[in-house]
């Protein structure tokens, strides 16, 4: 699926578990059986509140991404469609072009998915996109990937714009987790030295051709978490246990 959307959707204070609930339950599952590509559902650690919900569906055409439309919101006076109205304040949708590379098709395998999310974007100019994405699969991720991370998606707006908005979710076991693939040019770290040759070399490169770039941390939800568990911890158990004792 080349097309993609990604929803921000900010939910009534206090009623993310309902949403969440109700998202992984019903939206999720509706969407996978009308055909479409539910990616992932994120909502922000660090970098902003648990009520801002960030979302990342695939569509195989335009008439499938307007066929969605229909299965998120829903139509009529049915329950879902009236649940889901009185949590949500507003939102906002990009759709988006996936790199080909990433997510990975056609579903991303269990064992890549990840407790923590690195939400990051860049602006780049719309000429560089190839470059850029060139320059993160070979050369950036690989050295992230030995440290355990992977790369769930990579896009960039649908609407070609200057400077142009890429998009980048990169998941990782725990925040600590997320904090030591930054000292992946450090031998203690176990990265072999032709990757971290590798990164310094490409990474330089693409770090000449950003403008900005800035970045949220964001917990992971999966419908195969224990709701139960959910609800007394306030936050997935994968995510939970990531802290360090004391932290």
């Amino acid at each position: 699926m080349d097309l993609y959307e990604h929803r921000v959707t900010m939910v009534e204070p206090g009623r993310f578990r309902e949403y969440r609930r109700l998202y992984l339950e019903q939206t999720w599952p509706r969407l996978a059986e009308a055909g479409l590509r539910p990616l992932c559902l994120l909502n922000p650690t660090i970098g902003g509140t648990p009520e801002e919900v960030h979302s990342f569906v695939g569509f195989p055409s335009w008439d499938d991404w307007q066929r969605g439309q229909e299965i998120i919101v829903g139509l009529g006076d049915d329950a879902y469609r009236e649940l889901r109205s009185s949590l949500v304040v507003n939102e906002t949708i990009q759709p988006k072009i996936a790199f080909s590379g990433r997510p990975l098709e056609p579903e991303t395998p269990p064992e890549d998915r990840r407790a923590v999310y690195g939400l990051r974007r860049w602006t780049i100019d719309p000429a560089n996109w190839d470059l850029f994405t060139d320059l993160s699969e070979n050369g950036v991720w690989p050295a992230m990937d030995a440290m355990d991370h992977r790369v769930l998606g990579q896009f960039r707006d649908a609407a070609l714009t200057d400077p142009l908005l890429v998009t980048n979710l990169a998941g990782y076991r725990s925040v600590s987790h997320w904090h030591e693939t930054r000292f992946a040019m450090d031998p203690a770290y176990g990265v072999p030295e032709e990757l971290r040759e590798l990164l310094a070399e490409r990474g330089r490169e693409r770090n000449s051709i950003v403008r900005h770039t800035w970045v949220q941390l964001m917990i992971a939800h999966w419908p195969s978490e224990d709701e139960a568990e959910v609800e007394a911890g306030g936050a997935p158990p994968s995510f939970r246990a990531t802290f360090p004792r004391g932290a």
